[in-house]
Protein backbone atom coordinates (compact mmCIF):
# COMPACT_ATOMS: atom_id res chain seq x y z
CA UNK A 1 0.00 0.00 0.00
CA UNK A 2 1.50 3.35 -0.94
CA UNK A 3 2.04 6.19 1.48
CA UNK A 4 -0.94 8.08 0.06
CA UNK A 5 -3.22 5.07 0.39
CA UNK A 6 -2.66 4.17 4.07
CA UNK A 7 -5.86 3.25 5.83
CA UNK A 8 -6.88 3.24 9.47
CA UNK A 9 -8.53 0.31 11.25
CA UNK A 10 -11.95 1.38 9.93
CA UNK A 11 -10.77 1.38 6.31
CA UNK A 12 -10.63 5.17 6.00
CA UNK A 13 -7.68 6.75 4.26
CA UNK A 14 -5.46 7.88 7.08
CA UNK A 15 -3.40 10.99 7.54
CA UNK A 16 0.35 11.05 8.25
CA UNK A 17 -0.67 13.13 11.30
CA UNK A 18 -1.59 11.34 14.53
CA UNK A 19 -3.08 12.89 17.65
CA UNK A 20 -2.81 11.23 21.02
CA UNK A 21 -4.31 12.57 24.23
CA UNK A 22 -3.40 12.14 27.90
CA UNK A 23 -6.17 13.48 30.12
CA UNK A 24 -6.03 13.86 33.90
CA UNK A 25 -9.60 13.03 34.79
CA UNK A 26 -13.23 13.13 33.76
CA UNK A 27 -13.61 16.93 33.99
CA UNK A 28 -10.66 17.53 31.67
CA UNK A 29 -11.94 14.83 29.32
CA UNK A 30 -15.46 16.26 29.25
CA UNK A 31 -14.16 19.76 28.52
CA UNK A 32 -11.76 18.74 25.74
CA UNK A 33 -12.93 15.49 24.14
CA UNK A 34 -15.35 16.91 21.56
CA UNK A 35 -12.76 19.47 20.46
CA UNK A 36 -10.09 16.80 20.06
CA UNK A 37 -12.46 14.62 18.03
CA UNK A 38 -13.28 17.58 15.76
CA UNK A 39 -9.55 18.29 15.42
CA UNK A 40 -8.83 14.69 14.43
CA UNK A 41 -11.58 14.88 11.82
CA UNK A 42 -10.31 18.03 10.12
CA UNK A 43 -6.71 16.80 10.25
CA UNK A 44 -7.73 13.53 8.60
CA UNK A 45 -9.71 15.41 5.93
CA UNK A 46 -7.14 18.08 5.08
CA UNK A 47 -3.63 16.78 5.87
CA UNK A 48 -3.11 13.81 3.61
CA UNK A 49 0.58 14.22 2.72
CA UNK A 50 3.09 12.90 2.13
CA UNK A 51 5.06 15.95 3.22
CA UNK A 52 8.52 14.47 3.65
CA UNK A 53 10.13 11.33 2.27
CA UNK A 54 11.97 11.04 5.62
CA UNK A 55 8.89 11.18 7.88
CA UNK A 56 5.94 8.77 7.86
CA UNK A 57 4.28 10.19 10.96
CA UNK A 58 3.92 13.63 12.50
CA UNK A 59 2.71 12.85 16.04
CA UNK A 60 1.00 15.31 18.35
CA UNK A 61 0.44 14.40 21.99
CA UNK A 62 -2.03 16.62 23.81
CA UNK A 63 -1.54 16.59 27.58
CA UNK A 64 -4.48 17.91 29.60
CA UNK A 65 -3.91 17.89 33.37
CA UNK A 66 -6.81 17.41 35.71
CA UNK A 67 -7.63 16.18 39.16
CA UNK A 68 -6.08 12.73 38.69
CA UNK A 69 -2.35 11.99 38.68
CA UNK A 70 0.80 14.00 39.24
CA UNK A 71 1.37 16.82 36.81
CA UNK A 72 4.47 18.45 38.33
CA UNK A 73 6.32 17.79 35.05
CA UNK A 74 3.66 19.64 33.02
CA UNK A 75 4.72 22.33 30.53
CA UNK A 76 2.18 24.60 28.81
CA UNK A 77 2.21 24.74 25.02
CA UNK A 78 4.71 22.91 22.81
CA UNK A 79 7.56 20.97 24.39
CA UNK A 80 9.58 17.79 24.04
CA UNK A 81 10.07 17.78 20.29
CA UNK A 82 11.51 14.39 19.37
CA UNK A 83 12.68 12.98 16.05
CA UNK A 84 13.30 9.30 15.44
CA UNK A 85 14.95 8.88 12.07
CA UNK A 86 15.05 5.08 12.27
CA UNK A 87 11.30 4.78 12.88
CA UNK A 88 10.62 7.79 10.62
CA UNK A 89 8.52 9.91 12.95
CA UNK A 90 8.65 13.30 14.60
CA UNK A 91 6.59 14.11 17.69
CA UNK A 92 5.80 16.92 20.07
CA UNK A 93 3.89 17.33 23.32
CA UNK A 94 1.26 20.05 23.62
CA UNK A 95 0.29 21.00 27.16
CA UNK A 96 -3.18 22.46 27.74
CA UNK A 97 -3.37 23.78 31.32
CA UNK A 98 -6.61 23.91 33.34
CA UNK A 99 -7.02 27.67 32.91
CA UNK A 100 -7.24 27.05 29.15
CA UNK A 101 -10.11 24.53 29.42
CA UNK A 102 -11.97 25.31 32.66
CA UNK A 103 -14.79 27.87 32.64
CA UNK A 104 -14.01 29.35 29.23
CA UNK A 105 -16.08 29.50 26.03
CA UNK A 106 -15.67 26.53 23.70
CA UNK A 107 -14.44 28.79 20.88
CA UNK A 108 -11.64 30.14 23.11
CA UNK A 109 -10.47 26.59 23.80
CA UNK A 110 -10.50 25.78 20.08
CA UNK A 111 -8.53 28.94 19.31
CA UNK A 112 -5.91 27.96 21.89
CA UNK A 113 -5.66 24.42 20.52
CA UNK A 114 -5.38 25.73 16.93
CA UNK A 115 -2.62 28.14 18.01
CA UNK A 116 -0.69 25.28 19.62
CA UNK A 117 -1.14 23.03 16.58
CA UNK A 118 0.22 25.76 14.28
CA UNK A 119 3.19 26.24 16.62
CA UNK A 120 3.83 22.49 16.68
CA UNK A 121 3.96 22.29 12.89
CA UNK A 122 6.25 25.30 12.69
CA UNK A 123 8.60 23.47 15.05
CA UNK A 124 8.35 20.28 13.00
CA UNK A 125 9.35 22.18 9.86
CA UNK A 126 12.22 23.98 11.63
CA UNK A 127 13.58 20.69 12.99
CA UNK A 128 13.40 18.95 9.62
CA UNK A 129 15.16 21.89 7.97
CA UNK A 130 17.83 21.82 10.69
CA UNK A 131 18.32 18.10 10.01
CA UNK A 132 18.50 18.85 6.27
CA UNK A 133 15.55 16.56 5.60
CA UNK A 134 13.38 17.40 2.61
CA UNK A 135 10.01 18.84 3.61
CA UNK A 136 7.22 20.23 1.45
CA UNK A 137 6.52 22.90 4.02
CA UNK A 138 4.45 24.99 1.61
CA UNK A 139 1.97 22.14 1.09
CA UNK A 140 2.03 21.18 4.77
CA UNK A 141 1.31 24.70 6.00
CA UNK A 142 -1.30 25.28 3.28
CA UNK A 143 -3.14 22.10 4.25
CA UNK A 144 -2.77 22.92 7.95
CA UNK A 145 -4.15 26.41 7.39
CA UNK A 146 -7.20 24.98 5.63
CA UNK A 147 -7.71 22.43 8.42
CA UNK A 148 -7.47 25.07 11.16
CA UNK A 149 -9.83 27.38 9.26
CA UNK A 150 -12.33 24.53 9.09
CA UNK A 151 -11.73 23.59 12.76
CA UNK A 152 -12.34 27.13 13.98
CA UNK A 153 -15.28 27.72 11.67
CA UNK A 154 -17.12 24.55 12.59
CA UNK A 155 -19.93 24.94 15.02
CA UNK A 156 -20.31 21.17 15.47
CA UNK A 157 -20.22 20.18 19.12
CA UNK A 158 -19.45 23.70 20.44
Amino acid sequence: MSEEQRQDSLGRTSSPITIGVQVGGPKADEATNKHVLALRKVIREHLKGPYSPDVNEFALLLRVPGEIGRWDWFVEGCSRLRRNQKDRYISIDIGIPPDRWQNIPAQALREYIAHCIREAFSRFVARLRKDKSPIDDAALMRDLSEAMKNYLGTEDDL
